[in-house]
């Protein structure tokens, strides 16, 4: 089964986007557009950190990478996403890498469904240009 016809693709949470726009960011456009742009890199790169410390059997990075992406998915109340990368944590704390690449796909399409969402819903210009 492709990774797309399996997973959540919901949508964005309002609720969690009024929090950083206006706690988080103050309303201010520049911040906003900082920090969805340095998202948008960030995640492009914990991805390939993840799949490469798979590969390499480094667990403490895959862990840490995953952590450090799902941190940045609650920002944007991407639960749906944030937990796919919770298991990917924990998989990596447990040892247990067998079923990891298969997340790993799904973060991957998960996270690029965020990133069109958040496109979309600020119109900002971002690293969708580039995607592989």
């Amino acid at each position: 089964m492709h990774p797309q016809e399996s997973i959540d693709l919901p949508d964005l949470d309002e609720t969690a986007l009024d929090l950083f726009v206006n706690d988080i960011c103050g309303g201010d456009e520049e911040i906003i557009a900082d920090l969805l742009e340095t998202y948008c890199q960030s995640s492009k790169s914990l991805i390939s950190e993840m799949n490469q410390a798979l590969k390499n059997g480094e667990k403490d990075e895959l862990r840490r990478a995953a952590h450090s992406l799902k941190s940045s998915c609650r920002i944007f109340g991407a639960e749906w996403l944030a937990g796919n990368c919770e298991k990917v944590e924990q998989l990596a704390v447990e040892g247990r890498t067998e079923s990891v690449a298969t997340i790993l796909e799904q973060i991957h399409v998960q996270t690029r469904h965020l990133r069109i969402l958040l496109h979309k819903h600020f119109e900002f210009h971002d690293c969708m240009d580039n995607e592989a």
